[in-house]
């Protein structure tokens, strides 16, 4: 119950959060987001949804970013400027699917720049936090255990999730 719970309240807050934050900065300041996934309206998340971010939100960030920011590179975010207006730059952490194309064709409409970090390792695959979270939030205690104990190796991480019934 508290997932759908969680997930509602987030599709709901995520448009705010980002007003919000905009509305806290003052002159001169720098905002950076860091996004996973965008997926597609009405798409079947599978994984970790704190991650996985739906397309229609995320446009409505990009639209208000846009109303309230100057988005700009990220190499470019701390460079002196005379805007009054806050700077923002996007970032896209793991390389997944939806952040490479609904994600990008939402900037692309746009025109907007944003920063991917890709780690090729993990390309092509899954990635064990999605594994384990199988659909519903990962736990903090589960999350904790993988980067920590098992330093958040795949392979260690998957083997342990089988060893406890978590996979």
């Amino acid at each position: 119950m508290i997932g759908p719970v969680r997930h509602s309240a987030e599709a709901i807050l995520s448009a705010t959060t980002v007003l919000a934050a905009v509305r806290r900065r003052a002159y001169g300041g720098v905002l950076v987001l860091a996004y996973h996934n965008i997926v597609p309206d009405g798409a079947v998340v599978s994984g970790d949804p704190s991650l996985h971010l739906r397309q229609s939100d995320f446009a409505r960030q990009l639209d208000a970013l846009m109303a309230l920011c100057d988005v700009v590179p990220l190499d470019r975010v701390l460079e002196r400027t005379t805007s009054l207006r806050p700077r923002a730059a996007l970032t896209f952490d793991d390389g997944y699917r939806g952040a490479l194309t609904v994600g990008a064709a939402e900037l692309r409409a746009r025109r907007l720049p944003a920063t991917y970090f890709i780690s090729p390792g993990l390309l092509g695959g899954s990635f064990w936090w999605d594994e384990v979270a199988g659909g519903a939030t990962l736990p903090d205690s589960v999350r904790d255990h993988a980067l920590g104990a098992l330093r958040g190796r795949g392979r260690a991480v998957r083997a342990w999730a089988l060893a406890t019934g978590r996979a």
